[in-house]
């Protein structure tokens, strides 16, 4: 695709203009009528949805210089947030710009792009078109040759001045190259001739160096001496160091003796005390059992003076009952006395009737003795009721 008027003596036939990795515009073609022309670092005006700018071609592919139909490519970074672009110019030289086609969209692709006429050739023809050249709308598919706006004017004035000062930084940095080279055989004579003075005045100088060299082993040699005095000086103290080493090492050896020997006699103690605290241990355990055998003792002592008690209230009861008893049969005895105090009265009274009489008699007397011996037995068997459980009482409590 050739960009450029058929009249022009300088235009570029584009290749491929399309976005690549890295958010980067890639421009590559051939350049014709190009021969004797230097060009500058490229520049890329763009004009997109987010607003104008101006990009320098990277470094990859430095130089840029052109010759006539061979490949020519220059890659420029993207602003990350231009998407869409309306507009795009090339400018390789302050008098060489290019207007580069978008096609049918403003989104830039791998495809080639329809031609479109650009401003490119002579330097006052390029001066005229760049002073007349006006934005195109994304969708057109040639600029137009009107107006351009003071403020694009300017813009691109201030490119074309960056283009000028690039290049005449290039003829800088060539007349510096230049210079540097000079400066350089210049450097390389002054070192040649410095080369041939020094092998001219190397005997003297060999000379001068060994007198310096005796001269500094002279001061070597007296510190050596002091040296070795320090060092015979030294070795008397480690000498005299030794041997109070020595000697404080057989006090600790004696000291450590002692120690061990304490720590012997510390060690018996604590086995003597070790032996004194288990024979205390199972004293105490023995203790323990025995007042464990005690409080039960103790306890079986108090369940059992508890028993003697119920037992003894019991005994008490019945010798309340036995003296109850006793009472009875002393009042039936008195009552058989007064009875038989009534008898002996009848029986003065009946004596006269010897017969009848004697059998009353008789048979009253044994009535007599019967009643008179039967509280008694009653009381004796009370009383040996009592003596017995107070007898078992006093057993079961013992």
């Amino acid at each position: 695709m050739r960009v450029a008027e058929p009249t022009d003596r300088i235009y570029f036939e584009l290749d491929r203009f399309e976005r690549g990795g890295d958010h980067r515009l890639s421009v590559s073609g051939r350049w014709y009528g190009v021969r004797g022309r230097r060009f500058v670092r490229p520049t890329l005006s763009l004009r997109t949805d987010q607003g104008r700018w101006r990009a320098l071609a990277d470094l990859e592919h430095k130089p840029w210089a052109a010759e006539d139909g061979q490949p020519w490519r220059a890659d420029f970074l993207l602003d990350e947030e231009a998407t869409n672009l309306l507009e795009a110019a090339l400018a390789v030289a302050p008098d060489i710009e290019i207007t580069l086609p978008l096609g049918d969209t403003a989104e830039l692709g791998g495809g080639a792009a329809e031609p479109v006429g650009g401003a490119a050739g002579g330097v006052g023809e390029a001066a005229e078109r760049e002073r007349t050249a006006t934005p195109v709308p994304a969708t057109s598919t040639r600029m137009p040759a009107r107006g351009r706006s003071e403020l694009d004017r300017l813009r691109d004035e201030l490119a074309n001045a960056r283009a000028r000062v690039e290049r005449l930084s290039a003829e800088l940095a060539d007349v510096a190259a230049e210079r540097d080279q000079a400066t350089a055989a210049r450097d390389a004579a002054v070192l040649a001739r410095a080369g041939a003075l020094q092998e001219r005045d190397a005997p003297c100088q060999a000379r001068d160096r060994a007198a310096r060299e005796r001269d500094r082993a002279i001061p070597e040699r007296d510190g050596a001496f002091t040296e070795r005095d320090r060092a015979v000086t030294e070795r008397d103290e480690a000498v005299a160091a030794r041997a109070d080493a020595t000697s404080a090492r057989d006090e600790l050896q004696a000291a450590l003796e002692r120690a061990r020997a304490d720590l012997a006699e510390t060690l018996a103690q604590r086995d003597q005390a070790v032996g004194g605290r288990e024979r205390a241990r199972a004293e105490r355990d023995q203790a323990q059992e025995l007042l464990e055998r005690l409080r039960a003792e103790r306890d079986w002592a108090q369940r059992a003076a508890t028993e003697a008690a119920q037992l003894r209230d019991a005994a008490l009861g019945e010798l309340d009952a036995a003296h109850v008893a006793r009472d009875e049969a002393i009042a039936e005895r008195e009552a058989l006395g007064k009875r038989l105090a009534m008898l002996q009265n009848e029986h003065d009274q009946l004596s006269s009737a010897h017969g009848a009489a004697l059998v009353m008699h008789n048979s009253t007397v044994a009535r007599r003795t019967e009643l008179y011996w039967v509280p008694r037995l009653a009381g004796v068997i009370v009383v040996v009721v009592v003596v017995a459980l107070i007898a078992a009482v006093l057993t079961h409590a013992l």
